[in-house]
């Protein structure tokens, strides 16, 4: 079984997406970088969308 089949949540592409972007921003934090949540946000929406496209090409 395939974790994208256990756990139904990953396939929601919001939820994905925050979730990424907040463990980023809060990495981030801690090592002092000052980047706005917006801008981790923006970066991770745009990765994510290529990846899921370079998916579905290999399929």
């Amino acid at each position: 079984m395939r974790i994208i089949d256990k756990y139904k949540k990953l396939q929601d592409d919001r939820f994905v997406v925050a979730m990424i972007s907040e463990s980023v921003y809060g990495t981030m934090v801690l090592e002092d970088q000052k980047v706005p949540m917006a801008k981790v946000k923006e970066i991770v929406q745009k990765t994510h969308k290529r990846k899921k496209r370079a998916r579905l090409e290999l399929a």
